[in-house]
């Protein structure tokens, strides 16, 4: 359950970012809506990340982030 991660894991950067580019936050956000378990912007903001206990959910939040931010690039990489 990745849901706990959502207490203890953060990444200090995200405020300031969020900030200055609100798409990144939109992003993170759009996952929690379309199910993440657990979303966190890596580093300095290169890319945000999700955790989804179905296939379809991180569908659903690619699907979103693609329509709604109209994004070039995202994608689903499924577990090995």
């Amino acid at each position: 359950d990745y849901s706990t991660y959502r207490e203890i894991i953060v990444n200090d950067f995200e405020k300031p970012v969020f900030d200055k580019s609100p798409v990144i936050g939109q992003i993170k956000a759009e996952m929690y809506s379309s199910g993440a378990e657990f979303s966190l912007m890596s580093g300095s903001g290169s890319s945000v990340y999700g955790f989804f206990k179905t296939e379809a959910d991180a569908r659903k939040a690619l699907d979103a982030i693609r329509t709604g931010i109209h994004l070039r690039a995202a994608d689903i990489t499924p577990p090995d």
